[in-house]
């Protein structure tokens, strides 16, 4: 069985998403929980509507590879039209109540639930709905129905992941 092959692949067509989601409603501060090596953030650096971003990631070595520096150290970014940017990028967990991370418009959680324990599951879903309770929120996950349309003969696509949920069980949660 060929591998498959998604055009373009997943990771990009979330970042597309949340572009799009971006363009019609013109957030001015965004969060992005889990956000690992930045990518996501890179992205967005270059909307002129937003003032502040800020990225939370419990991996502290994956912020450091990539040459981060752990904050709270915000740094302001100025584009050709020079418009002054927040960056921030902390170390932490997604489970814990945090000011910083109130008043938001949007927060994403891109390929992040998956990787919670069961516990740490329900401590996020209280911190982020109820104490962080953002405008609106983007989360994605791996569909567990697609896993037979790939090759490898693990039970999850990442050996970190703690459960894949279909679309009903993702709805219900």
């Amino acid at each position: 069985m060929d591998p498959v092959r998604f055009t373009p692949p997943l990771y990009e067509q979330r970042y597309e998403f949340v572009k799009a989601y971006i363009e019609a409603h013109k957030p001015k501060k965004v969060a992005d929980l889990g956000c690992s090596e930045c990518t996501l953030l890179h992205k967005l650096k270059f909307w002129d509507y937003i003032e502040e971003l800020v990225g939370v990631d419990i991996d502290e070595d994956i912020l450091r590879r990539k040459g981060h520096t752990l904050t709270p150290l915000p740094f302001h970014y100025l584009d050709p039209l020079e418009r002054a940017l927040s960056v921030t990028l902390y170390h932490g967990s997604v489970t814990e109540k945090d000011p910083a991370l109130l008043g938001f418009d949007l927060i994403t959680c891109i390929e992040l639930i998956e990787h919670l324990e069961t516990k740490d599951l329900e401590q996020f879903q209280d911190v982020l709905f109820g104490f962080m309770a953002p405008k609106a929120v983007v989360i994605s996950t791996p569909n567990v129905e697609f896993n037979v349309l790939f090759s490898e003969k693990t039970r999850f696509r990442h050996p970190d992941h703690k459960f894949e949920w279909s679309r009903k069980e993702f709805q219900s949660w």
